[in-house]
């Protein structure tokens, strides 16, 4: 068990929703398209995550690659991983 606490599972699920709604416009700079998104969302309906800062460094940066230490981040980047390959399978 990595034993993280409830604070950060919950901003990771928060993340996973929000990280591609860029993509709706394409691809490419997708994530931070998804990034802006979700800040405006944020500030517009007065959300305040207790990891938000962090939430938001994830979706920018989810599509540049492993070397990171934002664990939000990293679960994106894999969530990702395993969506190509589900996709790809069932095409």
């Amino acid at each position: 068990m990595l034993n993280y606490n409830e604070d950060l599972i919950y901003s990771t699920k928060i993340a996973s929703i929000l990280h591609d709604t860029g993509a709706l416009q394409g691809k490419d700079g997708h994530a931070f398209r998804s990034y802006e998104f979700a800040k405006k969302y944020f500030e517009d309906n007065n959300i305040n995550l207790k990891n938000q800062e962090q939430v938001l460094e994830a979706i920018k940066i989810h599509s540049d690659g492993f070397d990171t230490d934002n664990v939000i981040a990293l679960c994106l980047i894999l969530a990702d991983k395993l969506d190509d390959k589900i996709v790809s399978k069932y095409k």
